[in-house]
């Protein structure tokens, strides 16, 4: 049930692009036997952000790992992959980035996690 009409964005794309990222979390680990939301750089994210004041995600990506890491994806699309959403000035951690563009090259890379060090 993808509901787009209760998208905070008004950007229909960015939630295709979040519950894309929960099937992307699942594929990756049939592939590699561990989702990307069970890998421990993932797992570090999300405990130093969800109990930070100042998140970089709506609250509600806080309440799941994998809510967590569908925002991320979803907030890359906005900032990098998106002109017309407005939100390339979106804060955009540093780390999170750095990770997720990891799991990006590896899904590029034809799932090679030794391509993408």
């Amino acid at each position: 049930d993808v509901r787009c009409s209760n998208n905070i964005f008004n950007n229909y794309y960015a939630t295709i692009v979040h519950e894309l990222a929960h099937t992307w979390d699942f594929y990756y680990g049939s592939l590699m036997d561990k989702d990307i939301t069970e890998q421990s750089d993932v797992i570090n994210l999300f405990n130093n952000y969800k109990d930070i004041k100042n998140r970089p995600f709506r609250d509600y990506s806080y309440t799941d790992i994998r809510e967590f890491f569908a925002d991320m994806v979803r907030y890359y699309y906005l900032k990098y992959t998106d002109p017309s959403s407005g939100y390339q000035n979106l804060s955009y951690p540093s780390d999170i980035k750095k990770v997720l563009e990891k799991y990006i090259c590896i899904a590029n890379n034809g799932y090679d996690d030794n391509k993408c060090k």
